[in-house]
């Protein structure tokens, strides 16, 4: 699922405090404590403290747009359709959408028309969610085709899915190729129209075989007791996935995920939103909450809106999200690490180890066992680290479809750190056996090369690192390796060139300002040598080290 939908800019619409004049003015000076309130709690992620305040404030002013604005995105948020459809006709009665010659701050009108069709879908009133959805302001070709898709889904039913079909075919755009082939066969599945749903559906496989396609076409093919089918889509599409996964995306699921005209309407947000090109980020974020809210069959747009809410730093919110994933959907299993992972993020590895060790879909899988062991490692216990990776390994070695080399490599690396190099050695060649020229295991063994004075590898290292770069050219780490390598074998010019570029790119990593003062002493440059240290030694939290750094600071090399 390649969804990435970060934007960097919906914060700016959370915590947006940009009053009128008149909002402050005397007469309306009794509510702006109220609405400041609100966008504090917003900007800290209390929505419902936020939600009490905005509502204070509306009750003297229903008619305030930026009020209106946040409580139809909480009320969305929550899954309150009928509360956001309220917002909404208060919205659509605004000055500035009744007046040709104005337009409303931030194009408010689109949330309160896609809220309302998405209410009178689901209250079966299809003539007038498709009039909803044809009020979108339509800028380009790109927004008109989006309001077909949505009011096709306005008559896909049994007795009027033709009509759908006909809208459908009057999209006429590149971009949305596959969005017609797919949704063909999504309102041809829900009308029951089963050989015309797997014509569509083997199309949309040719052109997009993301698994969330593949998982609702598996659904229709154990619903229509397609077996041999079944076997050939998997055999094709999933062949080079996980054996977990596998095991998870292909049992038997004779219950539709897309069940309703809105559930539809959750699909269509979901894969058309992206090319709406004249839309912000606040609207896509609105668009994501929404999609969420009205369908708990389509559980892809639980999981993206889950992530945007970890990039936005909203944890609580993120994980109340992800926990509303079935534990025997596909993706249960990913949703519970991202759990442990947000707890790790957050500083907490005793929570994010006792999550881990007592969700039972993680405490004896293969992910779950190198996620406890990478805990383990972020706290230095390194035989545990290590005796955690080896049951992971278990797991997983008669799996001849399955890459090994990440867990050999954290092996590796945790054997370097509990200072026993043969062992350490042992295991990141047996990481390269599975990956030649996998450029982290590369630079990691090619740099403990270098720092260990292993002379009679200086060449293999070298090899290593260029390989490593050749394949992450950008990458400062790699770079200050290759640039070590230099220093090493003398060549002080060629080192500093490198160690220029990765400063540059990584200017408060402590190693890298460390190595970069010792190329500037051996070149004559002791100013900035000295600086360089200095900046090291100040971001530097490795004890041993800083005492190394210190004793440069005062004696040179």
């Amino acid at each position: 699922m390649n969804k990435k939908a970060i934007y960097i800019s919906i914060i700016f619409f959370l915590i947006s405090l940009n009053h009128s004049f008149a909002f402050f003015s005397v007469g309306n000076s009794s509510n702006s404590g109220e609405y400041l309130i609100a966008n504090i709690s917003i900007n800290i992620n209390d929505y419902d403290t936020s939600y009490e305040y905005l509502k204070k404030v509306h009750s003297i002013n229903p008619y305030k747009q930026e009020t209106l604005e946040k409580l139809i995105f909480i009320e969305a948020m929550k899954g309150n359709l009928s509360a956001a459809n309220k917002y909404a006709e208060k919205i659509l009665q605004l000055e500035c959408v009744q007046n040709l010659n104005q337009r409303c701050r931030n194009n408010i009108e689109f949330q309160a028309q896609l809220v309302k069709g998405i209410f009178n879908l689901s209250n079966r009133n299809p003539e007038d969610a498709s009039k909803n959805f044809n009020n979108f302001t339509l800028k380009n070709v790109n927004h008109i085709n989006f309001a077909r898709i949505l009011k096709a889904w306005s008559w896909a039913n049994k007795k009027n899915f033709n009509k759908s079909i006909e809208l459908i075919d009057s999209i006429n755009s590149n971009d949305y190729q596959f969005i017609t082939i797919f949704h063909k066969a999504l309102i041809y599945d829900l009308a029951n129209e089963a050989e015309l749903a797997e014509i569509y559906f083997d199309q949309s496989l040719v052109l997009n075989s993301e698994i969330y396609i593949i998982n609702l076409y598996l659904s229709f093919l154990d619903r229509n007791n397609k077996i041999e089918k079944k076997k050939q889509i998997i055999e094709q599409y999933l062949s080079g996935y996980d054996q977990d996964l596998i095991k998870k995306l292909t049992r038997y699921k004779p219950q539709r995920i897309i069940s309703s005209e809105i559930d539809g309407i959750s699909v269509a947000l979901f894969n058309t939103y992206e090319l709406l090109t004249d839309i912000n980020d606040n609207q896509k974020f609105f668009i994501m909450n929404l999609t969420s809210a009205i369908s708990d069959t389509f559980i892809e747009n639980k999981f993206v809106l889950a992530d945007t809410f970890i990039s936005l730093s909203d944890y609580k919110t993120a994980i109340k999200i992800f926990k509303s994933i079935p534990s025997d959907n596909y993706l249960s299993e990913i949703t519970a690490l991202k759990i442990v992972n947000i707890h790790s993020m957050s500083g907490d590895n005793q929570k994010a180890e006792d999550y881990l060790t007592n969700n039972d879909l993680l405490k004896n899988s293969f992910q779950g066992l190198i996620t406890l062991g990478n805990l383990h490692r972020y706290e230095s216990r390194w035989d545990a680290a290590i005796d955690t990776y080896i049951k992971a390994i278990e797991k997983k070695k008669n799996d001849t479809n399955f890459n090994l080399w990440d867990a050999y490599y954290k092996i590796g690396v945790s054997y370097e750190r509990k200072k026993d190099w043969k062992k350490a050695e042992e295991y990141l060649l047996k990481a390269l056996h599975y990956s030649s020229f996998q450029p982290d295991v590369l630079n990691y063994l090619g740099y403990t090369y270098l720092d260990l004075n292993i002379t009679s590898k200086f060449e293999d290292a070298r090899k290593m690192l260029e390989e490593a770069l050749k394949q992450k050219p950008d990458d400062a780490y790699i770079l200050d390796s290759m640039a070590w390598y230099y220093f090493k074998v003398g060549r002080f010019n060629e080192s500093l060139q490198l160690f220029e570029y990765a400063i540059l790119i990584d200017p408060s990593d402590p190693t890298i300002n460390d190595h970069f003062g010792d190329v500037l002493w051996k070149v004559g440059k002791f100013s900035q040598a000295r600086y360089q240290w200095q900046k090291a030694l100040d971001i530097n939290e490795d004890k041993v080290a800083s005492e190394r750094i210190r004793e440069k600071l005062i004696l040179g090399l």
